[in-house]
């Protein structure tokens, strides 16, 4: 029986090891392991690739979020839209800033929130929206711009899980005022460890994450705000640059891989299979099914040796912590529906034909039981 994993990072690394390992080699020499060149020159070349004038590099992408809702002022008794489905460091990041997240509900049998489960929450309290680009696929961007337009709300981009996703040709992470995202090793642009970027266009919005990410100081002599102690270090940049360079072959794979999929279950009436707008170009970071005989489908298939996962299987307003935010009356049936129903297969550069062709053949007979 085939063993099928859900993610291999060792088989995308493979085509990158040596030139990972010169570039430890390197920073090790250098001696120099914080704040280096080597950051400055990733920066620069995400900064390029997002479509944006800046990137700031952080510990990670919690604190890139964090740091993105404190540069646009936002605190206290202030409320920020997050998405009700997907995970918890978003709305996360809401509270750190002091803030309230409101929970919207997702589209009907698709998992990003829109234009539409954004409006009725809008209140005179309302200072941003956080998009989240879940699973790779990419949200209504044009509608959203315009309705924070519309009311001056803030836009923020969670491009974690959409590391060259586009909408109309424009990247993700380029949309919002300021846009925070994780190099979260799985991630589809991932370091070896943690590490997360800002990126924005506004250069005082740079200025102030420069700060926060530096302990208040850009001098080392004087603070002047309250600043943290999280930098993405030099060995991490080095790493990021380099796979930065093979992010949009890797993409292309996970895509193929995702049309392999669909053409082989196009026939099965009870799977569905989320199709992305027509204006964006997704990245699928995780290939994601639903059915209502999950549970079932789960247990045969890892019976069978695939490995396959349930992601958010709960809703953000169902977590212990984020239960009293809940505005009265809201009720987010889409969230839960596909928290209910969602199944990821494995979607990685270097799975194998055969191994798809296996899945598929097993989710298949499954269905014929």
């Amino acid at each position: 029986m085939p063993e099928v994993p859900f993610n291999d990072l060792s088989r995308c690394q493979n085509e990158v090891n040596e030139h990972l390992q010169k570039q430890f080699a390197d920073v090790l020499n250098s001696v120099n392991f914080i704040l280096g060149q080597r950051l400055i020159e990733f920066e620069k070349l995400f900064a390029n690739y997002c479509q944006t004038r800046y990137a700031i590099g952080t510990a990670s992408g919690l604190d890139a979020l964090i740091f993105s809702l404190k540069a646009l002022g936002i605190s206290k008794n202030d409320e920020v839209i997050v998405p009700d489905y997907g995970f918890s460091a978003t709305a996360l990041s809401v509270l750190h800033a002091g803030a309230i997240p409101v929970f919207a509900d997702v589209s009907n049998n698709f998992p990003l929130i829109n234009a539409k489960t954004i409006l009725p929450l809008i209140s005179e309290k309302t200072k941003a929206v956080i998009v989240v680009h879940m699973h790779g696929l990419v949200c209504e961007m044009d509608e959203i711009q315009d309705l924070c337009s519309s009311y001056d709300l803030c836009l923020l981009e969670d491009f974690a899980q959409s590391h060259g996703a586009t909408w109309k040709r424009k990247m993700t992470g380029s949309f919002g005022k300021i846009n925070a995202t994780s190099f979260y090793p799985a991630k589809n642009l991932g370091a070896l460890g943690d590490g997360g970027a800002v990126t924005t266009s506004d250069e005082y919005l740079m200025d102030q994450i420069r700060l926060y990410r530096n302990y208040g100081s850009t001098d080392r002599i004087n603070s002047t705000t309250i600043g943290y102690n999280s930098r993405l270090d030099e060995i991490q940049a080095a790493f990021l640059s380099v796979k930065l360079d093979f992010l949009e072959k890797w993409n292309s794979e996970r895509r193929t891989i995702a049309s392999f999929y669909k053409e082989r279950m196009s026939e099965q009436s009870e799977v569905y299979i989320p199709e992305p707008h027509l204006e964006s170009k997704p990245v699928y970071h995780i290939f994601s099914i639903y059915t209502k005989r999950k549970m079932g489908l789960y247990d045969y298939l890892r019976n069978k040796g695939i490995e396959c996962r349930m992601h958010y299987k709960l809703p953000m307003h169902c977590h212990d912590l984020f239960k009293h935010y809940i505005k009265p009356g809201q009720t987010f049936k889409n969230s839960v529906q596909l928290s209910s129903d969602q199944l990821s297969l494995p979607c990685f550069p270097g799975l194998k034909i055969e191994e798809i062709d296996y899945i598929c053949q097993q989710i298949n007979n499954f269905f014929r039981c």
